[in-house]
C-alpha cells in the first residue's frame, strides 16, 4: 500500500522536475491514486476467488458466472492508462506533445511494471 503513494509521488516529482507539473496535473494524480488503489484491490479480489464465481440459482442449481470484480478490474485498467496519458507519460502522448518530458527514467514505468507484476 505505501508503495502505492511512492509511485505516485514519484510521477508528481517527475512531473515537476520536466518543468510541466501544472495544478490542473494535481486532479489527474488524485484521481490517478484513487483508481490504481481501486484496481489493486480489484485485483485481490480476482487473484484470491478467480475470474468466474459459482453461484447457485433460484433453482438452487450450481452455475458458473463471470466475477464482477473481473470486468472492473479490467475498466480500471484501461481508465489508468487514460490517466497516464493525460499526463504525458506514454511513449505516443509524449511524441503528440512537445511540451512532454521526453527523458526515459519515467516513474510510468515503476506503476506499469507494478501492474505487471501482479498480473
Amino acid at each position: 500500500m505505501a508503495g502505492r503513494y511512492k509511485i505516485i509521488s514519484n510521477i508528481r516529482k517527475y512531473l515537476l522536475e520536466e518543468n510541466i507539473y501544472t495544478e490542473k496535473d494535481e486532479l489527474i494524480l488524485i484521481l490517478l491514486e484513487n483508481t490504481y488503489s481501486d484496481y489493486l484491490l480489484a485485483y485481490k479480489e480476482v487473484k484470491q476467488n478467480g475470474q468466474t464465481l459459482k453461484q447457485k440459482d433460484y433453482n438452487k442449481n450450481l452455475k458458473v458466472v463471470p466475477n464482477p470484480s473481473f470486468k472492473n478490474m479490467m475498466e480500471l485498467r484501461k481508465e489508468l492508462f487514460r490517466l497516464i496519458d493525460a499526463l504525458y507519460l506514454t511513449p505516443k502522448s509524449r511524441r503528440s506533445n512537445n511540451d512532454a518530458p521526453s527523458g526515459v527514467d519515467s516513474p510510468f514505468v515503476d506503476m506499469m511494471n507494478d501492474l505487471n507484476k501482479n498480473n
